[in-house]
């Protein structure tokens, strides 16, 4: 049965959570995010909150970079504690502190010796730190290359191998504190730092901190007392209703341009790494040097991981915060947060900002936002013009802007001219009185026929146009994954779909019903564990039928 009020009940205690660790002086660190969202301001503490925030994604791997004794391993295992219920004791255990001399053995597992000698077979024991759900490493740059591809194995794919076994980490959250000015440690490679999804910078507590700190008892001495507020089974519920959370179209927009901005080049590609090389000679004469643009900062694009990354985490954000959907504003306060550890930056310009690289990429996403809002009438033109809206005064803008701005250049200008075609506009305008009349078979007629009459291009900007409209009457539905299991016969038939694979989570399922989509979060098989139809339509009767699959144990909204 779908217990009402359970998100409400979760984001209650983790603020729960957030007050225990201010009460026991766990972390004291009186910096806070601020971020202004549609219904008011919000704040919570900077670091404490980020390290909440990973939790809060499924598999979140969080980077926390600073100087030693600033509480940062502290910080992580008490939270731990609050948040899955674990004993200290336990998470302690599984920490693995980094040193050079770290083999994979020491790392992934051993053999079983007796069962080796005696039965000849193989047989891995895996260390607790890869069994463990609330995984740390204690400064990661002490591990040596080798080890650190171990790491990147995790992160990228969620296995660990060690001789001819495989051990699948399919849920966990991982933390790794980097200690810059520590000696005898190893750069991180570029494709590791990637797999970090967000890092913070751990700074020296300010002044009053210090003073209070200077009061504390000696917890070497005296154990803290800490709660168990949340199990591992409830922030695992979190992960899925994090997951389908909706993003804003501008908001979504502006993902996909900060990542263009910094990756794109009117030179080189800087997907080549010849920018690495050659560095500034690239921008000399450009004629994009003395714009307001933000190409010439970084030498390296931005991968397409970070973008799922930077919608993953402000997606986490809006739900903490209690929001419906992710607005433009969580996403630029979370994205400085996502990229800075991951690009390479110009040092003539880093040397303006101390070589911060956190203020620098701050800088960055700001002036991309700025540039963002000016650009936002031509972008909103374009999308205008591929619904079928042709303002001929907006076309010659966005033809008259190519030569100031790379991403009109590069992107929105060449493909004007498609979507001016007859045939385009004929079609786009026969889809859109069908959706207003909502006729379900004309438009499935029309995205047939667009289907051959239309070439690729201007066949997916057609299809985009329709997934926009259906996204604006989105519906959800929640019930349990026991009621899931059960009618799962009635649901495939309902939704003439296979629905197998949702019994083998964590899986998001996407099915197609050519005039309506829908998505299926599945993320544990535990019977109370929350299942979420994210249902995308113009017409009520698919959720009627959902609801009597599922014998009306779910909950509509």
């Amino acid at each position: 049965m779908y217990i009402l009020g359970e998100e409400d009940l979760l984001r209650k205690k983790l603020f729960l959570a957030l007050e225990a660790l201010d009460r026991e002086k766990i972390f004291l660190h009186t910096k806070f995010l601020e971020i202004e969202a549609p219904n008011g301001a919000f704040r919570i503490p900077l670091i404490a909150g980020f390290v909440l925030l990973n939790a809060l994604v499924g598999n979140g791997a969080m980077l926390l970079w600073g100087g030693y004794g600033y509480g940062k391993t502290m910080l992580i295992k008490y939270l731990g504690r609050l948040l899955t219920s674990t004993p200290l004791e336990e998470i302690e255990a599984s920490i693995l502190r980094a040193n050079p001399q770290l083999i994979e053995e020491k790392i992934v597992g051993r053999l079983h010796l007796g069962r080796l000698i005696k039965e000849g077979e193989e047989e891995v024991v895996w260390r607790r730190f890869i069994k463990s759900f609330w995984k740390i490493i204690d400064e990661i740059n002490r591990l040596s290359p080798g080890a650190q591809d171990v790491i990147l194995s995790l992160l990228g794919e969620g296995i660990v191998k060690y001789f001819d076994s495989v051990f699948v980490s399919r849920k966990y959250v991982l933390y790794a504190t980097l200690n810059p000015r520590d000696v005898g440690t190893f750069p991180l490679s570029m494709p590791l730092l990637d797999r970090f999804g967000i890092a913070v910078v751990v700074k020296s507590p300010l002044l009053d901190d210090m003073n209070e700190i200077v009061l504390l008892p000696d917890d070497k001495v005296l154990k803290k007392s800490i709660p168990a507020v949340l199990s591992i089974d409830e922030l695992v519920n979190i992960w899925a209703y994090v997951e389908a959370m909706p993003i804003e179209p501008v908001a979504q927009m502006f993902m996909s341009v900060l990542a263009k901005e910094i990756s794109l080049c009117d030179r080189v590609d800087k997907e080549t790494g010849i920018f690495v090389e050659v560095g500034p000679k690239i921008c000399t004469g450009c004629p994009f040097e003395n714009l307001d643009t933000v190409c010439k900062y970084v030498y390296t694009p931005l991968s397409v991981r970070a973008q799922k990354d930077l919608a993953k985490y402000s997606k986490a954000l809006a739900w903490l915060l209690g929001l419906k959907s992710v607005p433009l504003s969580v996403v630029v306060t979370i994205a400085p947060y996502v990229i800075w550890h991951r690009l390479r930056f110009s040092d003539k310009y880093l040397e303006e900002f101390g070589f911060d690289r956190f203020r620098f990429a701050k800088h960055i996403v700001e002036s991309v936002l700025r540039t963002f809002l000016q650009r936002l009438p031509l972008l909103q033109a374009y999308e205008d013009l591929k619904a079928g809206n042709v303002d001929p005064r907006m076309i010659n803008m966005i033809k008259n802007a190519r030569n100031d701005d790379l991403i009109i250049r590069y992107e929105v200008a060449p493909l004007v001219d498609l979507f001016l075609e007859d045939a385009y506009i004929r079609l786009v305008g026969e889809l859109k009185s069908s959706i207003e009349s909502q006729k379900r078979t004309e438009i499935e007629e029309t995205l047939e026929k667009a289907k051959s009459e239309l070439n690729p291009t201007q066949y997916s900007a057609l299809i985009r146009f329709y997934v926009s409209k259906l996204r604006r009457n989105r519906r959800k539905i929640v019930t349990r994954f026991g009621v899931w299991r059960q009618h799962l016969d009635d649901l495939s038939k309902v939704l003439n779909a296979d629905l197998s694979g949702t019994l083998n989570p964590p899986t998001t399922t996407r099915i197609d019903r050519k005039s309506e989509i829908l998505e299926v979060i599945v993320i544990d098989d535990r019977d109370n564990a929350p299942v979420i139809i994210n249902v995308y339509t113009l017409w009520d009767d698919i959720i009627d039928k959902i609801t009597n699959a599922l014998g009306g144990q779910c909950q509509v909204s």
